[in-house]
Order: structure tokens, then sequence, then C-alpha cells
């Protein structure tokens, strides 16, 4: 009895409210459609860059132990302080998927709080929709700095350089990814407050 004066009042006040809760379900399941693909697009992605960094850092070690034992190689062994090789050395003696991995989730953890905050403040509608690849090459390097400066799981003794080195690749190809999925993830601040109002 109480739902059915509830119900009457409802159409007496908003008499199209049945065609309004039926609109608002469908965009919901369109946003979660949209949502749910571009996770596992990402989640896709994530393994891709993951199994193809590990693949480049393979192929690193390898040619890092094939230049110590060519002629130049020696050369730059003996003419350098040990610090700027022992660095390198550290890091490819250590289980290279494993490796891959941590740089990997950092990369993505960094880039998706870039995206999320950059969408929220309504940086990314004005600097990184619409614009050239030069400026997308900025917001990569702004980002690899950002996740390099971190180092979250790397050993405190690697360098801003050397995890710079080591952070490129993956910033470069998730970067993107993540500004998509929280472009549709997150609203905007303004509309956030436009709507309140």
């Amino acid at each position: 009895m109480k739902f059915n004066k509830l119900f009457s009042a409802i159409k007496y006040c908003l008499p199209d409210w049945e065609q309004r809760v039926d609109a608002a379900h469908f965009e919901f399941r369109k946003w979660s459609r949209t949502t749910t693909n571009l996770f596992f697009s990402l989640i896709a992605l994530f393994l891709a860059v993951w199994v193809g960094h590990a693949a480049i850092l393979v192929l690193v070690k390898y040619s890092w132990y094939l230049l110590q034992e060519t002629q130049v190689g020696i050369s730059f062994l003996t003419n350098r302080p040990a610090s700027t090789y022992l660095d390198i050395i550290g890091e490819l003696n250590q289980d290279i998927l494993l490796l891959a991995l941590r740089l990997n989730r950092d990369t993505l953890m960094s880039c998706l709080v870039i995206g999320l905050v950059t969408q929220f403040s309504c940086v990314r509608r004005y600097f990184y929709d619409g614009h050239g690849i030069l400026n997308h090459m900025v917001w990569v390097l702004l980002s690899v700095f950002i996740t390099a400066s971190d180092k979250f799981e790397l050993n405190s003794y690697l360098d801003t350089n050397m995890a710079f080195f080591l952070y490129f690749f993956p910033v470069c190809c998730l970067l993107d990814a993540c500004m998509k999925f929280s472009a549709k993830l997150l609203p905007e601040a303004g509309i956030v407050f436009k709507a309140k109002n």
C-alpha cells in the first residue's frame, strides 16, 4: 500500500521517470561494458609488454656479456669506474622475468595514477587529447621521470639514469592505454561540480 502511494507520487512529480530509469540503466550498462573491455585490453597489453620487456632485457643481458668479451668492452671496463657498470650487472643478474614484472607493475601503477589525476583535474583534455606526437613524447618523458624517480621496488643504489633506461619501454607502451582507461573510469572535476550545482 505504501509503495502504491510512493509510485503515484513519483508519477505525479516525474511523469517520465520510467524512461529516465531505463535510459540511466542503459547508460550504466554501456559504461560498464566499455570499462570492462578497456580493463581486459589493459591487462592483455600489460602481459604483452611484460613478455616484450623481458625479451629486451634478456637481449641486453647477453649483449652486455658479449660486449665484455670484446676489445672495446675490456677497454670500457678498465677506463670507467666500477660504479658505472656495477648497477647494470646487478640488475641484469636478477631473475629477468621478475625484474620485468616489477618494472611493468610500477609503470602501470604510476601511469594509472598520472591518468586519474590528469583526468580529474581536466589537464588531460587540454594538454593530452588531440595533440601531436611531440606532445605525447613530452608526456612519455614526464611519466618516465616520475616513474623512475619513485623506483618503487628497485634497489636504492640504482641511479635515476639506469631507472630511466629500465622504465622507458613500458611507459611508452602503457601510458596511452592508461590514459584512455582513466578517461572512461573517472569523470572530470568540472563535470562533477557542475552536476552538483
